[in-house]
């Protein structure tokens, strides 16, 4: 009894082994596949240990992660009868023929070369594809395992997993204060409360991105460009660049924003959510500079642009994950509307005082009982700087 399941063991570190391979694979496409998941897939000789054939989707529109471990196995001149007898790992179910597919369905590709065993980590969260892969594959006789190696990949996946399984983006809100926890000084003058180490690491976040917020507040004082300034050689070894930049997104309830590089659409495009308060001599602005407008409702009581509306508009849009910049309002109004995922916060190795402003400006609690609760998922030092991530606790 040991030995079985001493055996069993040994078989099941084998199967993580080789998912966690496929994940290394599937992060390549990390940044270059919204709205597409990012999928890696490898195909395994049947004494476990010879790499076949190995894929990964690179970006909306090309072969998935399936079709191009197939394409690689041909490329190989793999036979059939090996690849009969060969194993599968799927970061992800693989797709189903159906409504709006642009791609062959790569269940039926599985089956065609010949694949009979597959390890899928996750079944697809999309309600209109959701669980119809593995149940083809298991109709056409393939044997289907569905779980293995699921944890890294879901942790992997959390932004496109909230974004199908809730119709709305991963929310990031992202800050940079100083170490007494101010964004400015009183002048209004930040640049800059972090170094060049920080600011470079944030680029990243940004590249995961699909969509950056910001209140018009801050783009009207900072006039910031909300660009990427990443090039090859600072992504992770083989990772691809992002496919297009992130959208810009401006919320400006009154129509204040009249000028600066936001309404500059040759590096990236803008899209301002508004409301009906805003003059149309504004919208006219905005539409002849080439930038989106959105007219969306007010918040409550008025205020501001309703933060549920916008955020549907960027999940129509195919927004995985949206980054929130600031400034303080702005984080305050997402923090009292508690429809943020994940915090990051870059502490610069500067104070600032009582008279700065703080990267909060809003009431969030009147005592510690109902405070909002944050779990730290990840710590790292970036010179004199330090970059903490937090995950919100939805209990």
């Amino acid at each position: 009894s040991r030995t079985v399941q001493a055996l069993e063991a040994d078989d099941q570190e084998r199967h993580e082994k080789w998912m966690q391979v496929a994940l290394c694979l599937a992060e390549r496409g990390r940044l270059s596949t919204a709205p597409n998941p990012w999928v890696g897939c490898v195909i395994i000789a049947n004494d476990g240990q010879t790499l076949l054939a190995q894929g990964f989707h690179e970006r909306k529109g090309g072969p998935h992660a399936e079709a191009a471990a197939l394409a690689d196995a041909k490329a190989r001149e793999v036979p059939r009868e090996q690849l009969a007898s060969a194993t599968a790992y799927v970061t992800l179910e693989p797709c189903h023929r159906g409504p709006g597919k642009s791609t062959p369905p790569c269940d039926e590709a599985l089956i065609e070369s010949g694949l009979r065993d597959i390890h899928i980590a996750l079944a697809d969260p999309d309600p209109q594809f959701g669980n119809a892969g593995v149940a083809y594959l298991r109709s056409k006789g393939a044997r289907v395992v569905v779980g293995t190696g699921a944890a890294a990949v879901a942790k992997s996946l959390r932004p496109y997993l909230q974004q199908r399984q809730h119709r709305l983006p991963w929310v990031v809100l992202k800050t940079a204060s100083s170490a007494d926890g101010a964004i400015a000084c009183a002048d209004g003058t930040s640049q800059w409360i972090t170094g060049p180490t920080a600011r470079a690491h944030a680029q990243m976040l940004r590249a995961s991105s699909q969509a950056i917020i910001v209140g018009s507040g801050t783009a009207i004082v900072d006039q910031p460009r909300l660009t990427l300034r990443l090039e090859q050689k600072d992504l992770p070894t083989d990772w691809l660049m992002p496919s297009r930049p992130p959208l810009r997104v401006v919320l400006d309830t009154r129509g204040q924003l009249s000028e600066g590089p936001l309404l500059d659409t040759a590096e990236a495009p803008t899209l301002v959510c508004t409301t009906d308060a805003a003059p149309g001599s504004s919208l006219a602005v905005w539409r002849e500079a080439g930038v989106e407008v959105a007219v969306l409702p007010a918040g409550a009581d008025g205020c501001g642009v309703d933060l549920d509306s916008v955020l549907a508009e960027l999940y129509a849009r195919g927004v995985i994950q949206v980054m929130v910049e600031g400034g303080g309002k702005l984080l305050g109004a997402f923090l009292q509307h508690r429809c943020a995922k994940q915090l990051r916060v870059y502490i610069g190795a500067c104070l600032l005082g009582s008279s700065s402003q703080r990267w909060v400006q809003a009431p969030l609690t009147e005592t510690i009982a109902e405070a909002q609760r944050l779990r730290m998922i990840g710590v790292e030092q970036l010179g004199n700087d330090v970059c903490i991530d937090y995950e919100f606790d939805d209990d």
